[in-house]
């Protein structure tokens, strides 16, 4: 997925919507990509996006905890 923080988390979620997904497997390019750019977006994913899919908010179902 290509975007902000928010808007990866907001199409993760309208896939949980339009799916009923309970859980997300992203894959980063390891190969193609520098060690340190892999690195800042698995750490990005952790911090900016990932908690935003853990806390409830009126628009949107967040998935479970695992």
């Amino acid at each position: 997925m290509v975007g902000s923080p928010q808007e990866i988390a907001e199409k993760i979620l309208r896939r949980h919507e339009q799916f009923d997904l309970d859980r997300f497997m992203g894959q980063v390019d390891i190969g193609g990509l520098a060690t340190e750019t892999v690195l800042a977006s698995i750490e990005r994913f952790a911090s900016d996006v990932a908690p935003s899919l853990r806390r409830p908010s009126s628009k949107h179902h967040h998935l479970p905890h695992s």
